[in-house]
Order: structure tokens, then sequence, then C-alpha cells
């Protein structure tokens, strides 16, 4: 349990600023529960990290929710509505509002089914005010169309006269980016035995370090993002 979890916890040397977590894997092979429970259960898990990301006073964390092939998912639709479900739950925990959590959504999001936009518009208006923690989603988001979206942006700027191409840097590449407001990640976490990042925060994850856990999300949990942050400490202090 978290509160366990909380209790035990160390303190580290040096802590991200930025954590993200490559949350995708939407296999259901083998699964002994409804599809629905399944899915259920996947999105609940986020509630633990969202934990360890206010009491290790992590800034900023990026959850890696739905990738935009997940349409071609012969669950497409149950995973919209559980989706659903989630951020409408979501909006009423009071953890959000007392650690003053500003949530945000990264990725085509609007171009998903209207019940999902609605919990999604109503979940960002409800806590756009606050400021203590940032809480990322990337929903219907591929990290290869977040560069050419930039792309575009900086391309009209040059069709119109207002920008010179000889001037275009890094910095206004991510100027253009969904990820625009954050930091880049300095900690990436990638579960389900996964080895690679899907294209997951494409442009910013080139400095990060990467932690690559065999756990499947069903078991995943708190103390396996503790297990990534001692890593991490590991990695910065030796």
């Amino acid at each position: 349990m978290i509160d366990k979890f909380i209790k035990h916890k160390k303190k580290l040397k040096a802590l991200p600023k930025h954590i993200a977590l490559s949350y995708t894997e939407y296999t259901t092979t083998n699964i002994k529960v409804p599809i629905d429970e399944f899915f259920k259960n996947k999105f609940m898990k986020i509630k633990d990290v969202v934990d360890v990301q206010v009491n290790y006073g992590v800034p900023v964390l990026t959850v890696y929710l739905l990738s935009s092939e997940e349409k071609e998912n012969v669950n497409f639709s149950v995973i919209i509505d559980t989706l659903t479900n989630f951020f409408n739950d979501f909006a009423k925990e009071k953890k959000i509002f007392d650690s003053k959590i500003k949530i945000s959504f990264l990725g085509k999001w609007y171009n998903l089914p209207s019940k999902l936009v609605d919990s999604i518009k109503k979940l960002t208006e409800e806590t756009r005010d606050h400021d203590n923690f940032f809480l990322n989603f990337c929903i219907n988001y591929d990290g290869q169309e977040e560069i050419i979206d930039a792309c575009r942006l900086i391309g009209r700027k040059i069709k119109s006269g207002k920008l010179d191409p000889d001037n275009i840097s890094r910095e206004m590449i991510k100027e253009n980016l969904y990820s625009s407001y954050f930091l880049p990640p300095e900690l990436m976490i990638v579960i389900d035995g996964q080895k690679h990042l899907s294209g997951f925060l494409l442009w910013d994850s080139t400095k990060a370090k990467i932690y690559f856990s065999d756990k499947k999300w069903i078991d995943f949990s708190a103390s396996d993002v503790e297990k990534a942050l001692t890593h991490y400490e590991k990695w910065k202090v030796g």
C-alpha cells in the first residue's frame, strides 16, 4: 500500500525535477477479469504514481497514457469509456486540490470521442490555477507528430515573413512543442518489459536517464517508482 511505502521512504541525495512514465501497453491476452475491469485497474495505478510525485516533491510528472496507434485496438471503445470514467473520478480526488496539482494534456486529444474530450476539458479547467505540481497526460500522442507540428508552426512564421530560417534554433523548436512549458524529463520509466520509448517525448528525451522495469502494469506499484528514483540517485551521485 502507498501509506507503507511513504512511511519507509528514504531521503534521496538527487531527485529528478521531471519524471516521465510510459504506460502504453494495452495487450489483453490471458487476462482473467472482464475487459473493462482490466483497464479500470490499469488506470487506477496512476494514483499511486501521483502519490509518489507529491510525497517526494517531484515538480513534474508526465504519463504516456494513450498513443495515437491505439485507435486500431479492438478494445478501443472500452479504453475510451474506462479512461473517461477515470478522469471523471480523478477530478474528485482530494489530493489534486490539497496538493494544487495542475493537470495538462499533450497530444491530439481533441480528436477523440466527445465524452472523453469533455472529461479532459473539465479536469483541465478545474486545476488550471494550481501551481504546486504539474501532471501531464499524453493522450492520442505521437512523438514524431509532435515535432512535425512544431515544424509546421515555425514554417508558418517563415511564410508570413516573421522569421528568418537562419534563426531557427533548438530553443525555438522546444518553444513550439506540446511540452513547451516544461523542462525535459530527467528520468524516464518504461514498464511492461518494453525496451524502447515508442517516440515518447522524442525531442525532450535525449539526455534523460532511462529505467526499464520488467513489471507488468498490474503489478507496478509505488515501491517500483522508488526503485527507479534510487537508480536515478546512483546515476547522479554514484
